[in-house]
């Protein structure tokens, strides 16, 4: 079965990988803002929210689900 899955797939072409990397990147960086903002409107008390590892979790998980 494994096999057959591995003679089915591809090496992405020059185009292919180009694409899959400025989506990747796209992403980090959108993840990357979230958790940025949230930092600093954490510093700046307008939020007034220990930022932690679960809270932050939670946040980038409702704003992923309502997008």
């Amino acid at each position: 079965q494994s096999r057959r899955v591995l003679r089915l797939t591809k090496k992405p072409d020059a185009e292919e990988y180009k694409q899959i990397t400025k989506v990747s990147l796209i992403g980090i960086a959108i993840l990357g803002s979230v958790g940025y903002t949230l930092v600093v409107l954490s510093e700046e008390s307008l939020l007034g929210l220990p930022i932690t590892a679960g809270l932050t979790a939670a946040i980038v998980a409702y704003l992923i689900t309502t997008v």
